[in-house]
């Protein structure tokens, strides 16, 4: 399942939030969160990402949203 490793990221740097934090606050291994922030990790589980998206206090659904198109400059 693609997932919005710049969220993650992101939400973790707001809440100030380790890897280790957040395996404890998911039940994942300090690798998996590791691997997910940097978005290398592969066919992720929808039970993982709804773990992640919890932990911060967000919905599953927050971190399956595409990546916005990026804006045409037009001259």
């Amino acid at each position: 399942m693609v997932y919005r490793d710049d969220k993650i990221r992101s939400e973790m740097a707001i809440q100030q939030l380790h890897d280790d934090d957040m395996a404890a606050k998911t039940g994942l291994t300090r690798q998996t969160i590791a691997l997910l922030r940097k978005g290398e990790a592969k066919d992720v589980k929808l039970s993982t990402l709804d773990a992640v998206a919890k932990a911060l206090g967000k919905e599953v659904h927050w971190l399956v949203e595409p990546r916005p198109e990026p804006e045409v400059l037009r001259a």
